[in-house]
């Protein structure tokens, strides 16, 4: 993890291309010829946010201990949370309680540590939100630690869905591992 972590925005065009990319046709695939190893930099194309409709912003944010960021977003990630048990995991109403939210996402046996410099962030947990626009799309729910990130839970507006939010958080979270 050589490169600091920040927060980013970008734009929201060109990420379902972005997550599924089309396919090569058949007759310039060549079996015989050794493929080069996919860069995942490359797959994930993060247009320029200022020359779209709409504007992707990924933000990280402390939870242990919690932050600011964390406190002043915990209402709109606990909604999200709420509709994505409700909806994807069929989960009653009663059981998806804020209690709940804060013992399952929040709360951390992880204490936070001090990392290298060039990391930018402290080692410890954290929620990962991506918002288009003002809209809080997914929340990942991050471990930071010396040798790369780890995603221990991913919720996420089912509205989204047909941005496969899966798919782009875990491509995501590798690019960020390996810068």
């Amino acid at each position: 993890m050589a490169a600091k972590l920040k927060d980013r925005e970008v734009s929201v065009d060109g990420i379902v291309q972005a997550i599924s990319p089309s396919p090569v046709p058949m007759e310039t695939q060549s079996l015989s010829r050794k493929r080069e190893p996919t860069v995942l930099s490359n797959l994930i194309c993060l247009p320029d946010p200022n020359t779209c409709k709409h504007k992707l912003s990924i933000k990280l944010v402390c939870v242990s201990p919690k932050s600011v960021e964390f406190e002043s977003t915990s209402a709109k990630s606990y909604e999200v949370f709420r509709k994505f048990q409700m909806i994807i995991h069929k989960e009653l109403e009663e059981k998806c309680g804020y209690e709940q939210f804060i013992q399952f996402c929040v709360d951390s046996p992880l204490q936070p540590e001090p990392a290298p410099p060039e990391i930018g962030i402290q080692y410890g947990s954290y929620h990962q939100q991506y918002w288009i626009d003002d809209k809080l799309l997914m929340v990942g729910v991050l471990d930071i630690i010396p040798k790369g990130v780890l995603c221990n839970y991913l919720f996420y507006d089912p509205e989204f869905r047909f941005l496969a939010p899966g798919v782009f958080s875990a491509l995501y979270e590798i690019m960020q591992t390996q810068e």
